[in-house]
This record gives structure tokens, C-alpha cells and sequence, in this order.
């Protein structure tokens, strides 16, 4: 048994009812899971942001942690979630905070990104050189982050 799990921005990817009997079944009594997420956040008329969000929104592609299925669970209503499947959930936080990074980081860490993973590698290689151009004028950006961070005790 172990006595923590952690998952970091990608609980949306798992089968969240398979997951958590496994995690009963793996966690000791009082083990814990602890839950967090890096989103990028947008809309607030900053340019390099627009730029981005308009090819995002040409190629009708959704943004953050989106689950590839319906049986994930989207970072908002995760800790929701476990309650409705009888875990205790004891500490539940949003956090916002930025990071300035050059534009090539930035390109590296959208090539992980869920929304852009889904894609063939075709599509998603188009959508992140558009992107990449769209991005030009900025040698650097900083990136508007926002997630949860929920911690669950396990019976």
C-alpha cells in the first residue's frame, strides 16, 4: 500500500471510476491523492494571447485540460467529483500565478497539452506551426496559469 498518490494536470485522462477503486484498493487506510493542475488562462485582451486564441479558435480547438473522453473529468469539477463517488475530499484550492518564458518554451509545453495531443500528428504539427507564426512578434511571453489543487483521503 502506499500512503500518496499524486496526479498532475492529468486526471482528465483517466477513467476516474476505475481510478479511484484502484486507488481504494492500492491507498492504505487514511492514504491520501493529491490532484493539480497547470491551465493557461486568456481572454483578457492581452496581444500575444489573442494572437494565439484566434488560431486556436480558426481551427474550433478547445483549451486546458480537456478529458479525451467522457469518462474523464474536467479540473473544475474534480474534487466534486470524488464526493460524489464517497471520497473525503480535505483540502480543496484555486491558484493563479505567471511565468515569463521564451516563445520556443511555450511551443514545447503546447506540444503536451491535451487538446493538441488528441489531434493526428498532421493536424497537430499544422495547428502548432500556425501558432508559431502567430506567436513571431514575441520573442517571450508570459503565461497566465490558473489550477486546483485538491488532496483526497482515502477510508
Amino acid at each position: 500500500g502506499f500512503d500518496l498518490v499524486t496526479c498532475g494536470t492529468a486526471w482528465h485522462w483517466v477513467r476516474a471510476a476505475e481510478t479511484v477503486a484502484e486507488l481504494r484498493r492500492v491507498l492504505r487506510p487514511g492514504g491520501q491523492l493529491a490532484l493539480f493542475w497547470a491551465i493557461n488562462r486568456w481572454g483578457d485582451g492581452i496581444a500575444w494571447e489573442d494572437a494565439q486564441s484566434a488560431v486556436f479558435e480558426k481551427w474550433d480547438s478547445l483549451r486546458g485540460s480537456v478529458p479525451p473522453t467522457h469518462e474523464g473529468v474536467r479540473p473544475s469539477d474534480a474534487a466534486a467529483d470524488l464526493r460524489d463517488r464517497g471520497v473525503d475530499v480535505v483540502y480543496e484550492r484555486e491558484f493563479t500565478w505567471e511565468r515569463t518564458v521564451s516563445r520556443e518554451l511555450h511551443m514545447r509545453t503546447l506540444r503536451t497539452h491535451s487538446n493538441n495531443l488528441v489531434l493526428s500528428p498532421a493536424d497537430r504539427e499544422q495547428l502548432l506551426g500556425e501558432i508559431e507564426t502567430a506567436l513571431q512578434p514575441w520573442p517571450e511571453v508570459t503565461e497566465r496559469l490558473w489550477g486546483p489543487l485538491i488532496i483526497a483521503r482515502f477510508g
